[in-house]
């Protein structure tokens, strides 16, 4: 889950793409409402591909400015 994402065009791929890039299968895809442009995106990987995902997205959670991964 990352919590606290900016609501704006292509966050979204910019969290999904180097995780595609990275051979890493998401499975469900959620995205809260938006309050105040402010949303969480929660998704599914393999446990085993979970590790590997954290590593992709942790950094990218700080680059778009979310609260955390």
């Amino acid at each position: 889950m990352v919590v606290g994402v900016p609501d704006r065009p292509g966050i979204a791929a910019a969290i999904f793409e180097p995780l595609a890039k990275a051979n890493i299968s998401v499975d469900t895809i959620v995205q809260n409402a938006s309050i105040q442009n402010i949303t969480d995106l929660t998704f599914t990987v393999a446990r085993s591909e979970l590790a590997k995902a954290m590593k992709v997205v942790e950094p990218i959670a700080r680059t778009i400015g979310a609260r955390n991964a």
